[in-house]
Order: structure tokens, then sequence, then C-alpha cells
């Protein structure tokens, strides 16, 4: 009964007093449900009994002898990897008995199992895992430890991510992943109800959350993933099988120490690691080549600024700010000034470029992911707000000056180093505003010389 809508469904075939009496017996009693299967007409027998009673011992129908079988399919540790216990066809040759009819009572077939002569002989197959990937750029990059820690723990499992499409280009470099699933909108039912067809054809066999949600809990829950295992948050507990409590010590870590805790939680060692994203070589010459055909010559450093936040403008430092701060980079260091960010932030950028004395690159809306990380393999200094491509920058070792306002850089900032952080301290601090409510002091205190002071380190 710890798969609720499955056991809605067992109880409701059998009947109400049937139910009530199953219900009575294993929960209150006790007393576990076993499961026989003859030898000779292959039919399956559901018994409830005492632990110390005696087994079945003949089939119910013919006479012959009966053995237990194992029902669901359970986890088991062998060796140096874990593995699933799975069910092996029959062999061709083998000359199968008689099917008898299908009774729809109590005595029927095996629950889940839809063909009775397949042989229950156990074979070992490597564990395949789901991983669910944050929804956000800048998560789904601290995850890289916990991915890397689960295959250290797993390292004959074959892991998949799922969530949104552009995931792909910060998973598939990773030679421990085998595959990415891009979900459609899972805010829309139609999406929802085809993502899960699509998990539920890989047949996985554990599904590892790293997102909080209830819906991404659900959907594997309907994609028929045996095992489901996930922090114990949005009230989603009955929906996994084996889950992790939060308290005060899992919120007041770093993010990506989050994710690895809910490892060590599950039992799997995560030691601590580098934040590393991995850069396929041709995706490097590509963002190269599309530097020099702006005209960027690489004899002077190079400066990208990121003055997006897909978050919301809260997060954001004002654009006058930066405009002033490329100025001053340019007149001190003769930096070459690039703007980076999505197509929505192209009007950001060109407004910075307007309060500007010689013009910078602007590439907003014109790279990819995968692009993005190739450009910033180039860059001398990053310099940004809390956002997606500051941990993009921070995993492949660039220098990097986060602008943080409104929230917390113990919990979200770099997360190694070279970095440094700039930030005021401010009563009505930290908060989760999208948008300030009121005079956004946390940002505008901040000056350029402020953040200059910070990037004068990395330039020298």
């Amino acid at each position: 009964f710890y798969r609720p809508l499955e056991s809605l469904a067992f109880l409701y075939k059998l009947g109400l007093k049937s139910a009530i009496i199953h219900f009575y017996l294993i929960t209150r009693k006790k007393m576990p449900l076993y499961e026989y299967k003859c030898s000779k007409c292959a039919s399956v027998f559901e018994i409830i009994q005492k632990v110390d009673a005696p087994a079945l011992k003949k089939c119910l129908k013919c006479g012959a002898s009966v053995h237990k079988i194992i029902s669901p399919p359970a986890l088991q540790f062998k060796g140096s990897g874990w593995y699933v216990t799975d069910y092996a066809q029959k062999d061709k040759k083998e000359t199968k008995p008689k099917e008898p009819k299908k009774n729809k009572g109590r005595s029927g077939n095996t629950r889940g199992k839809k063909n009775p002569s397949r042989s229950f002989n156990k074979i070992a197959k490597p564990m395949k895992i789901a991983v669910r990937a944050p929804n956000w750029m800048g998560d789904s990059i601290l995850a890289l430890p916990t991915i890397a820690a689960l295959h250290e723990n797993l390292p004959e499992a074959e892991i998949w991510i799922c969530g949104q499409d552009w995931i792909k280009d910060i998973f598939l470099p990773l030679n421990h992943v085998a595959g990415v699933i891009p979900l459609k909108n899972p805010s829309r039912l139609r999406g929802f109800i085809h993502s899960a067809k699509i998990l539920k054809k890989h047949q996985f066999d554990v599904g590892l959350l790293l997102t909080n949600s209830f819906s991404s809990a659900l959907l594997f829950f309907l994609a028929k993933i045996p095992q489901r295992w996930g922090y114990e948050r949005d009230f989603r507990k009955l929906l996994l099988t084996k889950t992790v409590k939060i308290n005060n010590s899992f919120l007041s870590v770093h993010q990506a120490k989050y994710y690895t805790n809910l490892l060590s939680g599950l039992g799997l060692p995560a030691s601590p690691r580098p934040l590393v994203l991995t850069v396929d070589p041709a995706v490097r010459q590509n963002a190269n080549d599309l530097l020099v055909s702006l005209g960027i010559t690489f004899q002077h450093p190079l400066v990208v600024l990121n003055p997006g936040a897909f978050y919301g403008s809260a997060k954001r430092w004002p654009a006058s700010r930066f405009a002033e701060l490329a100025t001053v980079l340019q007149d001190r260091d003769q930096a070459d000034i690039l703007i980076v960010g999505s197509a929505d932030e192209l009007v950001l950028a060109q407004t910075i470029a307007s309060q500007m004395k010689h013009p910078p690159f602007i590439l907003s809306g014109k790279t990819t992911v995968s692009q993005l990380a190739g450009v910033l393999l180039h860059a001398t200094l990053f310099v940004s707000n809390d956002s997606g491509p500051m941990h993009m920058a921070n995993s492949l070792e660039a220098p990097v000056v986060a602008i943080f306002g409104p929230t917390d850089p113990h919990l979200t900032g770099p997360f190694q180093q070279p970095s440094a952080v700039v930030k005021k301290d401010i009563d009505c601090w930290p908060c989760r505003n999208r948008d300030c409510p009121t005079d956004h002091r946390c940002m505008k205190s901040i000056s350029a010389l402020d953040v200059y002071s910070a990037c004068e380190r990395f330039l020298q």
C-alpha cells in the first residue's frame, strides 16, 4: 500500500468487503501478501498469511507444486554496482504449456504481469536512471557535481537527464551521461502527458528528482518509474518511494551542496568536487571564429558583461552603472567590451552601448547555451548579476565579479575561485522579490568604482 493509486485500483477490483479485509490484515495484523506460482498451469495465487505460517505447497487448481515469486522487481546490490532484477523470457525452443483462461478474481494473474507464460528466473542488468534536471540554467550547472557523484557511486548505471530542451548543451558533452530527454512544457496538460509517455517508453528503474516541485514527482509516478527518489517537499511524499527530509541545515548551504546532500541522504556518498562544465573542442573553435568575425583581435583584455537576469529586475544592476564601468575599463585597461544575454535583453545591451564613449561588441540573443560557453572560455573577465551565465563562467574557471543585491551569495554566489562578490549591506536584505517594491537601494548603492575595484586584481 505504499503506492497509493495502484493500491486504490487493486482494492476497487476486490470489492468493498474484500478490500476492508485486505486492509485490516495487512496494516493492522502486519500480515504480508505472498504470491505463489504453479509450475504446471502457471496460475498465480495471492495469499495473506502470518510470517510464521506454513507456506503454500500445492496449486489450488491442479495440485502441482508451487513456488514463491517476487513482485514487483526489487533493487539489489551485486559487486561494484547496483542492479535491478528483471524477468527473462522463456527460451523460444522450450515448449510452452497451454495457458489457462484468465480468472478475474483474486486467484488471477500476477498484478502487473500481462503474460503468464513468462519465466520468473531473475537476470541482472545495469540500472537505468532518469535524473530530473533543475529548470534554471544556473541550477543545472550547479547540479554537475551531483551527476558526477551519482556516476561515481553507480559506475555501471545508465544515467539519462530529463528537463528543458536547452539542457542538452550542458549535459550531453559529459561522458557519463547516456542521453538527454527534452520534456514538453509541464505547465500544459498535453505536454505533461506527452512527457510521461516518453519517459515510460524508456523503462527507467530509478528516477532522481533534483527539482522540488510536486509536478515533477507526479511526472515520474505517471511514467511508472519503480523507484522515485527526492527531497520530501511540496507535499509529494506519497509519490516518492525514498525521500530525504529537509531541515534548516539543508537550506543554509550553497545550492550546489544542496544537490549533493540529496545523494548523501539517500546513502550515496558525495565527496566535495569542483564545478566543471565540459565544452566540445569544436564549440570552442566556433566561438573563436565568431569573436574574430566581430572584430575582436585578442590583443587587449576581453571583458564580458552580462547585465541581465531572467529572474527579474530586482537582480539587475542599473544599465547606467554598467555603462560607467565599461567606460572605466576601456579608458584604464584598454579592454574590449562584449555584452551577452538573451534576445529579450537586446534592448538592455543597446541602452548600455548608447551611454558608452566607445561602442562595445554585442552578442545578446545571438548565441545558444553551448556557444555562450565557448565565448566565455575566451573571456579575460566576466562581470555579471546573479544569473545562470555567472555560474557558467565560474564552471569554466573564467574570473568572475558577481554583483549581488536582493539574493544571498552564500547560497547562490560563485561556487569556486577565481571570483569576487560585490554587495552592500541593506536593512531589507535578503528578499525574493522579482521587482523591487521600494527604491532598489541594494543595487543602486553599488557604484561603478566599487565594482571596478573588484575587477582590478583580475586584470593585473
